[in-house]
């Protein structure tokens, strides 16, 4: 691939330092394979068929057991029984087909690393810079650590189809899961020594990849330490503002077990409100799921000018919901009077018609 500007030597730290999190663990070396290679008329046999399928030429069907068959074989075969696929359908490395294109999209979500092998061996290409980012994609998900410690040590050897900013910043996005403190240190560093390579939405992609409320925290904490410690800090500071609109929609589908050590943690006291402002504008699902959020959002106060989020969201959930009005023992749970203020405010209008004497 074609040559990328120079990367300082900051960012290979040397080895010692890389042992933070990694010094533990040993990942083998990234080798082709010619595992499988015994099914590869079959896999070239099953894309045919699909292909014909598609085109009409056999009666389509609503599923297609060619392509499961397809993942099933692709998934335990190496990048040079891959290799003789693309030979046997005379598929040329420097030309685009919808046939290589699936076919690599299989191969990169079944065998990501393999697949990853499979592309950085074509000539550097528009397709087959794609196949790279896909494969290296795919495999940051399915193995974060493995994926990010094989783009670092290539980088180390100077390997040119692992260091195109795409994938470096992709490298970061998945540190995000283990090591967020470096993960946001790697992209204040790419965005300084390549600039404009982090992109103004690099934070929700970043978002997308957080599965636990410690993983969130964590790297809300990390990018507000590196924006303090920065030359750039308002790039991180927009990346963080990028995370927290990506939080601001997963969060609303999740309990209040999951969302509100976040929010309470690592949301500012305007982004909490702004959270909270769309949670009491949103609908619950469940009369559970309604008792569930109203003792936070009873918590959360509203920005002048605007309807209580509590009020919101209850009078939206017992209209669906009428028999929450019968149990309000949560309102006597909360611990602070403004809250509990807010939510009697909140259900008293309710009550007026159906429960007056509770009202």
């Amino acid at each position: 691939m074609a040559p990328q500007p120079a990367i300082p030597s900051e960012e290979f730290p040397a080895s010692g330092e890389t042992h933070r999190t990694r010094g533990t663990t040993a990942f083998a070396p990234l080798v082709r394979s010619r595992a499988g290679h015994e099914h590869t008329a079959e896999v070239a046999q099953c894309l045919t068929t699909y292909l014909a399928r598609r085109q009409g030429a056999i009666p389509e069907k609503n599923h297609y057991p060619e392509v499961d068959r397809m993942k099933e074989l692709l998934a335990g075969m190496g990048a040079d029984a891959v290799a003789e696929i693309f030979d046997q359908l005379a598929l040329s490395d420097n030309s685009y087909s919808f046939e290589k294109e699936f076919l690599d999209s299989i191969y990169a979500a079944m065998n990501p690393s393999q697949a990853l092998l499979l592309a950085l061996g074509r000539p550097d290409s528009g397709p087959g810079k794609q196949a790279v980012l896909k494969a290296f994609t795919s495999w940051t998900y399915s193995d974060p650590e493995a994926a990010w410690h094989w783009q670092r040590e290539e980088m180390r050897k100077g390997n040119p189809g692992a260091s195109i900013p795409a994938m470096q910043m992709q490298a970061a996005i998945c540190s995000s899961r283990f090591d967020p403190q470096m993960a946001a240190e790697a992209i204040e560093r790419l965005n300084r020594t390549i600039p404009g390579s982090v992109g103004p939405d690099a934070g929700s992609e970043i978002a997308k990849v957080l599965r636990t409320p410690e993983e969130r925290i964590s790297l809300l904490h990390a990018l507000d330490s590196t924006a303090a410690g920065s030359p750039d800090g308002g790039m991180i500071v927009a990346v963080r503002a990028s995370v927290v609109r990506q939080l601001n929609v997963d969060l609303l589908f999740q309990s209040p077990l999951e969302a509100v050590p976040v929010l309470d943690t690592a949301f500012t006291r305007e982004e909490r409100q702004d959270f909270a402002n769309q949670r009491g504008g949103s609908k619950a699902g469940s009369p559970a799921e309604a008792k569930d959020w109203a003792p936070w959002l009873a918590g959360q106060e509203a920005p002048s000018g605007f309807v209580s989020p509590v009020s919101n969201f209850m009078a939206g959930a017992a209209t669906r919901f009428p028999e929450l009005l019968d149990d309000l023992g949560w309102i006597e749970k909360l611990p602070a009077p403004e809250a509990r203020q807010r939510a009697i405010a909140a259900m008293v209008p309710l009550l007026g018609v159906s429960h007056p004497e509770e009202a």
